[in-house]
């Protein structure tokens, strides 16, 4: 009876919501993208009890990550002041405001969370989210089309595509695998054939950088964490210096035309947005703000728009909307991650992963997704949960478990 009380004052419920949320991520993103939002509130607000029940010292261990996007939401917020689209920038404010609560509930819970109930959960889901995402090109979005009037296109399954990136290093390297390695080393050999069939070319560029710099981890974690700390860093700082300078070469612009023709679109808009960034570099032209951007919808080429949604890059979005404060923020997030995992004592090969797993989101927020995209958001704060779970060794509710019933017989017998 203890072992019950045990199990209960840490909350089972809040584990099986966690767990039925880590089965059902990948499946929505294949499915209904937008539909992953509600999948992580709801996994954010199990997490948020389990936190509450922990005490304040849960929220202590994160207070870095609570500064750094606080100030991010705040600064969003206050960029209303001199936004050329006012409203829509605390709209963004609140949306974005609200999913990072959720986001850091999730991170400050991963201690608290039973792992291997979590484990083979992700694990059962994304191969879930194979068959689904297989099935959804095979019949043309056969299922998807259920929930959508917009016609199928493989481009629909891009966001699960990067997440799909995303798991494959932790699940092929966590601690927690034991017996059971060789079957969570097939689901991640999956998922990485998967990305590759699939259509997002940055899920792919993403994959292969992110296996190299685990490699570069597993051989020297610390030196090379401070290396990728350090580049990122001069990355997101000289971002409007360098990235907008690759369209003014025809060479560089005929390459990528023969590459794939959004390759050389996303150049050519990326000097549209380094220009505009040169007109408001103190503090931006307001959040989420992109579309709203002066001759942003006149067109390049014919059907290619100078500035369609968003900048396709991080480091010029938080440029442009949030001018320097956004760039600093930005820089003390991306590189402190890196640095963090250098200093994390985590077995090598599971820190080898995690950096690999770093340079995959990192390459897909440069290269990619718009920051404020809600579904993409989401997929990125429950990667860093699952990755945080994935580290822990079986907690001691859980080796308890195991031996309830001949504890439960005894304490009867008693």
């Amino acid at each position: 009876m203890r072992i019950v009380r045990s199990i209960n004052a840490l909350g089972i419920w809040q584990d099986y919501a966690l767990s039925i949320s880590a089965f059902l991520l990948l499946p929505m993103l294949v499915l209904m993208p937008r539909g992953a939002v509600l999948v992580v509130c709801c996994a954010g607000l199990a997490a948020a009890c389990l936190v509450w029940q922990a005490g304040i010292g849960s929220i202590r261990r994160i207070r870095n990550l609570v500064l750094l996007f606080g100030l991010l939401v705040l600064i969003g917020a206050a960029s209303a002041l001199w936004s050329i689209a006012p409203l829509r920038s605390l709209a963004m404010a609140g949306r974005i405001g609200g999913l990072t609560v959720a986001g850091l509930c999730l991170v400050a819970a991963a201690p608290l969370v039973r792992t291997r109930l979590f484990l083979f959960s992700l694990a059962a889901g994304a191969a879930t989210g194979i068959l689904l995402a297989t099935f959804e090109l095979a019949s043309g979005g056969a299922i998807s089309n259920l929930f959508t009037n917009r016609g199928f296109a493989p481009t629909r399954i891009n966001e699960a595509a990067t997440l799909m990136a995303l798991l494959v290093l932790p699940l092929a390297a966590t601690p927690l695998a034991g017996a059971w390695r060789g079957s969570f080393l097939l689901v991640a050999v999956a998922l990485a054939v998967m990305v590759g069939v699939l259509s997002g070319t940055t899920a792919k560029l993403a994959l292969v950088l992110g296996v190299v710099v685990a490699g570069l981890f597993y051989l020297d974690r610390r030196r090379a964490a401070r290396v990728a700390g350090m580049l990122v860093a001069l990355g997101v700082i000289t971002a409007p210096l360098i990235l907008p300078r690759l369209a003014t070469s025809a060479a560089v612009l005929e390459t990528a035309d023969s590459i794939k023709t959004s390759a050389s679109h996303r150049l050519l808009i990326w000097s549209f947005v380094g220009d505009h960034i040169a007109e408001r570099p103190l503090l931006g032209w307001g959040l989420d703000t992109s579309r709203a951007i002066p001759g942003g919808k006149e067109l390049f080429r014919p059907g290619q728009e100078k500035l369609p949604l968003h900048p396709h890059s991080a480091a010029l979005q938080l440029w442009l909307e949030l001018g320097i404060p956004g760039a600093l923020l930005g820089t003390l997030l991306f590189s402190g991650l890196f640095f963090a995992v250098g200093g994390t004592g985590w077995p090598p090969l599971y820190a080898a992963a995690v950096g690999g797993t770093l340079m995959i989101a990192l390459t897909a927020l440069l290269d990619s997704f718009s920051l404020w995209n809600e579904s993409w958001q989401a997929a990125l704060w429950y990667s860093a949960f699952a990755v945080l779970v994935f580290a822990r060794a079986p907690t001691a509710v859980e080796r308890a478990v195991s031996l309830a019933p001949n504890k439960q017989a005894a304490a009867v017998g008693a």
